[in-house]
């Protein structure tokens, strides 16, 4: 049994190159500008951690430090999960009921 094999086209080749479409994806929109709320909950998030893993950061000792990392860190997600927009629909509730 014999296989008959065919010659690749050149990837190069003009012909090659009129049958491809070439898409360009738009410009991405811009980042939001964060809001204050945001920036908040990360700072206290950010200062918890740093708190919780350097307890001598700010000369507090550990008795001190660990429990404010805990305390902030804690602020700033609860900061934060507060602060998510809710998808609510403007006209009252609406569960996703169709009639």
């Amino acid at each position: 049994m014999e296989l008959s094999f065919t010659e690749p086209e050149d990837p190069h080749s003009p012909a090659s190159d009129a049958d491809e479409d070439h898409f360009e994806p738009p410009e991405p929109a811009p980042l939001p500008v964060p809001r204050a709320r945001t920036v908040g909950g990360v700072v206290a998030l950010t200062v918890g951690v740093l708190l919780l893993a350097l307890p001598n950061l700010l000369d507090l000792g550990e008795r001190v430090a660990t429990p404010l990392g805990l305390l902030l860190v804690t602020a700033g997600i609860a900061w934060l999960v507060v602060g998510l927009r809710s998808d609510a629909a403007p006209g009252g509730s609406d569960d996703g009921a169709q009639l």
